[in-house]
């Protein structure tokens, strides 16, 4: 590891520099949104008891994202905000948790509007081996997305999917395995 740092440090183009006191728990994903550093996944700050789906690096401490969702405990999966991505100047989240009345995993994908979160498109049947969403990708206007998921709503969809009318559409053929990076 890097001196002084505990799982996220800052690179200036020389040297590594921890930022604040540093997170425990497990990064899954981390965007830059303006001026603050996301980081998403199950995540607490030293010192404090909550684990949080998603904190915020503003440049001299961490804090929980406003309006997040409910804090988590490590290694639940209830909820588990797992990729992140900044998608037309707005966060978009991927986060998977399981219902009391269903045993399978359902994931679905948030929009932050500056006031509070808003699902976007329909909920996605995850495999019930516990893959989860892997990827959130913006790339030319759309929003793609990549897990173990084999279907939206009544649709097959094959690990890969991107929002179209404000629903989740099958890519192509989609993909035999899910990918966990671009």
């Amino acid at each position: 590891g890097i001196a002084g740092t505990s799982r996220i440090a800052r690179w200036d183009g020389s040297l590594w520099h921890p930022l604040g006191s540093g997170l425990q728990g497990g990064i899954a994903d981390v965007v830059s949104m303006g001026p603050a550093l996301v980081v998403v996944g199950y995540l607490q700050s030293p010192g404090e008891e909550q684990f949080h789906p998603i904190l915020r690096w503003d440049g001299g401490q961490w804090s929980a994202w406003p309006g997040s969702f409910p804090p988590v405990r490590p290694n639940s999966g209830i909820p588990r905000v797992s990729a992140a991505c900044v998608h037309d100047g707005s966060l978009h989240v991927a986060m998977g948790r399981i219902p009391p009345d269903r045993p399978r995993i359902v994931s679905s994908v948030y929009r932050w509007n500056g006031a509070e979160w808003g699902q976007v498109g329909g909920e996605l049947g995850v495999d019930p081996t516990g893959a989860e969403l892997y990827l959130l990708h913006s790339h030319q206007g759309l929003l793609y997305l990549t897990g173990g998921f084999r279907n939206v709503g009544d649709r097959a969809v094959r690990g890969v999917a991107v929002l179209q009318f404000l629903d989740w559409q099958p890519l192509a053929d989609g993909l035999d395995s899910a990918f966990e990076a671009v």
